[in-house]
C-alpha cells in the first residue's frame, strides 16, 4: 500500500470524514464547510510531508515527479474521499461559474491596497484585502483595464460555500419555475386546447425542483416547496376547469347520440340546441342576449312590429307585443344566472378536488383525467342541479322562459332545435328530480 494511500485510507475512517458524512445527510451545510476545511488542512498536511519526501529522493526531475504525485494523489482522493472530493468539485464549480482566479500578493499600491498577480500575469488591485507580499489569495475581477484592472476578495466562510456548492442548483430550480410560471401566465389567457397538453412536462418537472430543493437548506427547501405546491394548484385548477367542461360536454354529446340513435335529423338539431350542461352553449347565449343594450334581433324585430302600425289594433298589438317581449328578458336572464351560478359551483368543485390532487404530488396526467371523471359524475352534476332549482317544474319553467324570449325574437332555428332537444332533456331532468311533481 502507497503512503498516499495509507494517509487517505487513514483520513477516510476517522472522525472528521465520519462528521462530514453526518453533515451531508443531515443537509447541515454550516457543519459540512467546517469538516471540509478540516479535512481539506489533513489533506495539505499529508500532501506536504509526501512532498518533501520527493524532495529528498535523488530524481533528476523533481517537478515531473510532483506533477506525477499531484495527479496520483487527486485520483486516489476522489477514490477513497467521495463525499470530500465531490463537494470539492462543486466548490471548484462554483467558483468557475464567478470568474474567480487565484493570485500572489507581490506588492502593495499608492493607497496600501494590496496588488496581486494572476498566473497569467494580470495585476489586479484588492481594495480592503488584508494578505501580505508572497501570501496567496482568491479573488474575482470586477472591472477590468488595460494596465490595471480591480477585485474583490472571496472570503470562504459557511455562507460563501454553500452559495457555491447550491449555485448550479438554485440556478435549475430559477429556470424550471421560470418556464412554469410563463405557462400559467399563458394558460390562464387561453381558453380553449387540450388542457392536458404540456400538462405531464410541467409536472414533472416541478417535482424534480422539489426534489432538488431537499438538498438546500432547510428555510430555502421550504421556501421552494411552497411555490411549487402554488404552481401546482393553479396548473392542476386551470387544467381541471378546462377538462371539467371538456368532459361533461363530451359526455352530454354521447348521450345524445345514444338517445337519437335513429333519427339523425332530430339529432343534428338536439346537438345543436342550449344544452343542459354544455357549458359553451350558455356562454354563447349571454353573450348573443345580454352583453350589449339590447338583445340580438330585439330591436329589429320591434322595428318590423312598428312599422306595421296603421290602425288602433295594430299600435295595441305592438304594446302587447313589446310588453311580452320586455317580460321574457329579465326571466330569460334570471335562467342564464341560475346555470351560471351552477357552473360556478362546479368550478369550486374542481378547486376542492385539484387542491387535494396538488397535496398528493400528482405527476401522472390521466391520474388526474380519472379523478376529474370521477369527481363530475351524473350523480353530482344532478345534485348540484337541484341546488339551483327546485323542482323539475322549476327547472322547466325558467327554461321555457328563455325560450319564450327566443320565439319573441322571431329564432326560428333555436326553437326548433329546442323542440327536438325536449325528450332529451325532459329524460335528463326526470333522473335529476325524480318523476314530476
Amino acid at each position: 500500500m502507497s503512503q498516499t494511500t495509507r494517509a487517505l485510507k487513514a483520513i477516510a475512517t476517522g472522525d472528521d470524514y465520519q462528521a462530514l458524512a453526518n453533515a451531508i445527510e443531515q443537509v447541515d451545510y454550516d457543519s459540512m464547510f467546517t469538516c471540509y476545511m478540516r479535512l481539506l488542512e489533513l489533506l495539505s498536511e499529508e500532501k506536504e510531508k509526501i512532498k518533501e519526501g520527493i524532495e529528498n529522493l535523488p530524481h533528476r526531475n523533481k517537478q515531473e515527479q510532483r506533477d506525477k504525485f499531484q495527479r496520483a494523489f487527486d485520483l486516489a482522493a476522489e477514490r477513497i474521499l467521495p463525499l470530500w472530493h465531490r463537494l470539492d468539485q462543486q466548490l471548484s464549480a462554483g467558483l468557475l461559474r464567478i470568474n474567480a482566479v487565484d493570485g500572489e500578493v507581490f506588492a502593495f499600491g499608492k493607497k496600501g491596497d494590496p496588488l496581486a498577480k494572476t498566473a497569467g500575469g494580470m495585476v489586479v488591485v484588492l481594495p480592503g484585502c488584508k494578505k501580505e507580499i508572497g501570501e496567496r489569495v482568491r479573488f474575482r475581477v470586477v472591472q477590468e483595464t488595460e494596465k490595471l484592472s480591480f477585485g474583490r476578495v472571496i472570503d470562504l466562510d459557511a455562507q460563501s460555500f454553500y452559495s457555491l456548492i447550491t449555485q448550479e442548483v438554485r440556478d435549475r430550480i430559477r429556470d424550471s419555475l421560470a418556464v412554469v410560471d410563463d405557462y400559467v401566465k399563458r394558460g390562464q389567457a387561453t381558453t380553449t386546447g387540450d388542457p392536458l397538453v404540456e400538462l405531464t412536462e410541467l409536472l414533472r418537472a416541478l417535482q424534480e425542483v422539489k426534489n432538488m430543493s431537499s438538498t438546500l437548506r432547510a428555510d430555502e427547501s421550504r421556501r421552494i416547496a411552497a411555490q411549487v405546491l402554488q404552481y401546482r394548484r393553479r396548473l392542476l385548477f386551470t387544467a381541471g376547469v378546462k377538462l371539467m367542461f371538456a368532459l361533461i360536454s363530451s359526455r352530454e354529446e354521447s348521450d345524445i347520440h345514444d338517445f337519437y340513435r335513429d333519427g339523425a335529423e332530430e339529432r343534428t338539431k338536439a346537438l345543436a340546441a342550449l344544452g343542459l350542461f354544455r357549458h359553451y352553449g350558455y356562454e354563447a347565449a349571454r353573450q348573443e342576449f345580454f352583453q350589449g343594450e339590447a338583445p340580438e334581433g330585439y330591436t329589429e324585430r320591434l322595428g318590423e312590429m312598428s312599422d306595421k302600425v296603421d290602425s288602433m289594433n295594430a299600435a295595441l298589438e305592438f304594446m302587447e307585443f313589446k310588453s311580452a317581449l320586455d317580460d321574457a328578458l329579465p326571466r330569460a336572464k334570471a335562467y342564464l344566472d341560475k346555470m351560471d351560478r351552477f357552473f360556478e359551483k362546479l368550478v369550486s368543485r374542481v378547486k376542492r378536488v385539484t387542491d387535494g390532487l396538488a397535496n398528493e404530488d400528482l405527476v401522472d396526467v390521466e391520474e388526474f383525467r380519472s379523478a376529474i371523471e370521477s369527481a363530475f359524475s351524473d350523480d353530482v352534476l344532478f345534485a348540484e342541479l337541484r341546488k339551483s332549482f327546485r323542482t323539475s317544474r322549476d327547472f322547466l319553467a325558467s327554461r321555457g322562459a328563455f325560450m319564450e324570449l327566443n320565439r319573441r325574437l322571431g329564432n326560428q332555428e333555436a326553437l326548433s332545435a329546442e323542440a327536438a332537444f325536449r325528450p332529451y332533456l325532459r329524460h335528463k331532468i326526470t333522473r335529476a328530480f325524480g318523476s314530476d311533481d
